[in-house]
């Protein structure tokens, strides 16, 4: 299990901070989502809309009429949302998890390509935080210095 920090920012903006020994960062902003593995010096960048989070980070979020929702029903105090990032996929690659009262975002899976799941659970939520906008910059790649000067 890999603990962290989220940061969300409504429309389109996100980080995950993970704590050591994670290498990864992840920073959802301007349409984009970047994975930077400060091990592997790697830095990949998606499509915000081809991901499952896309659905998620849009500044309203509709139930009804979003055509990625394949399914919503009410279980034991949580609203459980089912969707898919894209109208191509017949099943759901990831899955909200609401309060019910409240509607609060509680934790949501996302499932891979490959099957795999990733699980991202919130806790000690505060909300209406001013978040510094730099946080949302997204990463660069390390530039790795030669050893001939």
């Amino acid at each position: 299990m890999v603990q962290g920090e989220v940061f969300i920012q409504k429309p389109g903006q996100i980080r995950f901070e993970y704590k050591p020994p994670s290498p990864v960062l992840i920073v959802a902003t301007g349409g984009s989502m970047y994975v930077k593995n400060s091990r592997l010096n790697t830095l990949d960048r998606y499509d915000l809309s081809d991901t499952p989070l896309g659905l998620l980070l849009n500044e309203r979020v509709d139930l009804q009429h979003n055509k990625a929702v394949i399914g919503v029903v009410e279980q034991e105090g949580s609203i459980v949302v089912r969707a898919r990032s894209s109208s191509n996929r017949n099943d759901s690659n990831i899955t909200l998890v609401f309060s019910n009262p409240g509607l609060e975002l509680r934790q949501w899976t996302v499932r891979d390509n490959q099957g795999g799941n990733t699980t991202v659970a919130l806790q000690s939520l505060q909300t209406g935080v001013t978040l510094d906008p730099s946080i949302f910059t997204a990463p660069q790649k390390a530039i790795r210095q030669s050893a001939r000067q």
